[in-house]
């Protein structure tokens, strides 16, 4: 969180904000879920000053109160100096609690969003490649389906796709993959693993397809549960197999894995 981030955010919480300002803020607190985790963060790092102004702070100005009346009983010379000096330590102790407080919060909320992220920016889906005579559909369906996927109208292109499937003959695999796709993009993971999982099952399948539909499954769970031991071992496995078509995205998305803000999430959700 920036200065002027932080100064907004501090505005509001003192009832400075008035009129558009005001609106504004709100505006952006409703529909910006990070923004509303920055305001959370800041009210809870404010409560938790406040506790040690009551308590920790009290107590030590208190015992320095009394070494202070203990050395002398009449006024001191440079009073307003001690006075000065002590605002100065508490006030720089605060500063540096809240930084402190800012930070962890920071890195809590935005480790696991950060790796998740990143899986999901890998998890592109590739062309559909038109095959002839593959079943019973002109070349003109198959691309108005993929249109309609480049345009993200998600829904109307999974009912074209599958009416497609419906109609028999030989399986068009790409068509398959990208109706797996649609379910993804649609937020039913559950759906998209399956057919996924079907892929990688089936017989005599051309390698292509089983690496594709395993890297696919794989993001998916990473994006869902990206410190799971288990699924980082399984992409370490694709990045060591010389013969996996993925082997080159695998070794690229470990690189991106120590990255200070992923190794920190990692520490902390590891599961």
């Amino acid at each position: 969180m920036g200065q002027k981030e932080f100064n907004y955010i501090e505005r509001f919480l003192e009832g400075e904000l008035t009129g558009a300002k005001l609106e504004e803020f709100m505006t952006r607190y409703r529909e910006d879920s990070s923004f509303q985790d920055e305001v959370h963060a800041h009210q809870a790092s404010r409560k938790v000053l406040q506790g040690l102004e009551k308590d920790e702070f009290r107590r030590q100005l208190h015992q320095w109160d009394q070494g202070d009346a203990g050395e002398s009983s009449g006024p001191k010379a440079g009073g307003k100096v001690v006075k000065m000096r002590r605002n100065l330590l508490r006030y720089g102790v605060a500063a540096t609690l809240l930084i402190l407080i800012l930070g962890a919060t920071y890195v809590f909320f935005e480790s696991p969003k950060y790796a998740s992220g990143l899986y999901a920016d890998l998890n592109q889906a590739e062309p559909v490649l038109i095959e002839r005579d593959a079943i019973a559909v002109t070349e003109g369906d198959l691309l108005n389906v993929y249109n309609l996927y480049q345009r993200e109208e998600y829904s109307e292109a999974l009912i074209q796709a599958e009416q497609l499937l419906d109609k028999g003959g030989e399986l068009n695999m790409d068509l398959i993959f990208l109706q797996a796709d649609l379910y993804y993009r649609l937020g039913d993971d559950g759906e998209a693993l399956q057919i996924y999982q079907n892929i990688m099952h089936l017989d005599e399948v051309n390698q292509w397809y089983t690496h594709r539909a395993e890297w696919n499954h794989l993001l998916i769970l990473l994006e869902k549960r990206p410190f799971d031991p288990l699924l980082l071992r399984q992409l370490e496995k694709i990045s060591e197999q010389g013969d996996h078509l993925y082997r080159g995205k695998a070794q690229k998305a470990l690189e991106q894995t120590q990255k200070p803000l992923y190794r920190i999430g990692k520490f902390l959700f590891k599961s």
